[in-house]
């Protein structure tokens, strides 16, 4: 999983950069377009787990441990993708 606060430091400083500057470093600009997807595609893993808990809160007949389990599954699943 991508650690997110890290890559807002870099998003701020390369919009700083950017900002205050007359040329682009291609490299940089490269390393920040392949993150923005990375991010994009684990907003996706975490939002199809929230519709599936949610799903399963209003839904699920058995008892709480049988939940939770469930719940912990999904969470698991969600952040290995």
């Amino acid at each position: 999983m991508m650690e997110i606060s890290s890559v807002k430091k870099q998003w701020d400083t390369y919009i700083n950069e950017f900002d205050n500057s007359d040329f682009m470093d291609i490299e940089k600009h490269t390393s920040m377009a392949l993150k923005v997807g990375s991010l994009i595609q684990e907003i996706e893993n975490l939002n199809n787990s929230l519709y599936k808990i949610n799903f399963l809160k209003h839904s699920f007949v058995g008892n709480r441990t049988e939940l939770h389990r469930e719940i912990s599954r999904i969470i698991e699943n969600g952040t290995n993708n």
